[in-house]
Parts: C-alpha cells; structure tokens; sequence
C-alpha cells in the first residue's frame, strides 16, 4: 500500500524555481490555492499541502495537533531541503506553516520566506474561547459567525456530517497549539492582516516580527479574517511582489 502524499510535485526542473507550500485554514482543503501559480510568476510552483482528513484524503482522520502534521511532512520535505522553498499559511495554516519553517532550519536550510496570514503570532496566547468542544448546534452556530463555510454546506445535514471531523480536529489542533521557545528564525517573514478582522488583531499579526532574526514586513489587506478568498486579486498581487524581492529569480 502505497503512502499518502502531502506534498504533491509536479514539476522536476527544481534548480530554477522556487517551491511555494501553501497550508490551509482549520477545516480548508488544496483546492483554496487552485489556480494561484496563474496569477503567479512562471518560475514558482504552487504546491498545496494534501492535509488528512479533506480532499483525495477524506477517508484519513486528520491530525489533532500542528506537531503531528510537521511529522508527516517531514520525510517528504527533507528531500526538497536544496530547492528554494516559501512557506504560506492562512489562519490555523499560519502556524503550520512556522513550524515547518523550524524544521527546515533544523535541516540546515532556511525557507527563502514564511508568509504568516491572518494569525496571530504563534508565541501569543489564545484570546478566544475554544470551540473545538462545544456541541454540535454551537459549533456550526459559530463555523457560520465566523463566515469561512459557505451556508450551502453549513445547511447541508448529510455534507456537514461528512467534514465536521475534520472541522473539529482542526479547530482542536489550532486552539490547543502552545509555541516552544527557542532559536528565532533566520528567514525573513511577510505577514498579512486585515484591519477589520473581528478574531486577530493588527498589534497580535505584528507581533510575528518578534520570533525573527531576519526582516519583517506587514501588509495590510482588507476583507476581514478570510481576506485569503474575500481579497484574493490583493493577496495574490501581495505574494508575487514579495516572491520577486526576496528570490533569484
């Protein structure tokens, strides 16, 4: 039996371009970053993360901890350590993405960028209750408060049957996470923030600079906290200026 993948490549012409891993939001799938490498520069592969739980992998049972997810990725990422690698992550995808951005520092080769996205800094604590325990009815009351699930999949009995596993454990992963202080990361790091996001604040996004000995930058774009689909043209327009800064291309 064949191993599941996470990282799917697809092209082989690795010593001229630049790998872009993307991570999801709690309860998101690849399909959010379809299309990106359209709107991106030719020499960057896009390439979603294939998270349990969602997706080809929907039978799987996702991953109740961020630590768990880095485990599974990391046999995969470890032959990639000599290509040029950007780590995006949207929400609870933020902190994925940090800590895999540790592990490559541990490997000896710093990712070329970590773009942290509607997150807290992953050193702060939590300033809203979990939802991740709540039942049934007030978890998908507040899925709905939240606005990342359409309606039409909320109010669909059977559907919501289907992926409120994932949605849960990726809410318990993200709400349980607890950061390990140690070496601050040597890659530099673009954070994007929404200034009417009602869940992180613009001082909590800021606060990523702090767990970074390289450059920061923080840009604001607007749509509130799922500006990633909301603000898509603007993220987009965002992520390709900063992959043409900070690559060789």
């Amino acid at each position: 039996m064949s191993h599941p993948v996470w990282l799917p490549i697809t092209r082989t012409d690795a010593k001229s371009i630049l790998r872009l891993f993307c991570f999801p939001y709690a309860g998101g799938s690849s399909t959010i970053f379809h299309r990106w490498g359209e709107h991106l520069p030719e020499w960057v592969e896009v390439i979603p993360a294939y998270l349990p739980g969602r997706g080809t992998r929907i039978r799987e049972q996702a991953k109740e901890n961020v630590s768990e997810i880095v485990q599974g990725i990391e046999p995969e990422i470890k032959v990639l350590i000599d290509t040029p690698i950007v780590l995006f992550g949207h929400s609870f995808g933020a902190l994925v993405a940090f800590e895999i951005a540790h592990l490559l520092q541990s490997l000896g080769q710093s990712s070329a960028l970590l773009v942290v996205s509607a997150s807290r800094a992953a050193h702060l604590p939590p300033t809203r209750s979990p939802i991740h325990t709540l039942e049934q009815p007030d978890f998908i009351a507040e899925l709905k408060q939240m606005g990342g699930t359409p309606d039409t999949i909320l109010e669909n009995a059977e559907l919501m049957q289907l992926l409120l596993p994932t949605l849960r454990t990726d809410f318990k992963a993200a709400e349980t996470y607890r950061y390990t202080p140690g070496e601050k990361l040597s890659c530099p790091i673009l954070a994007l923030a929404s200034p009417t996001d009602p869940y992180v604040k613009i001082s909590q996004v800021a606060a990523w600079e702090q767990l970074t000995s390289n450059t920061f930058q923080i840009e604001q774009i607007p749509g509130g906290h799922h500006f990633l689909e909301t603000s898509r043209s603007e993220v987009l327009a965002s992520l390709s200026a900063a992959l043409k800064a900070h690559s060789n291309n």
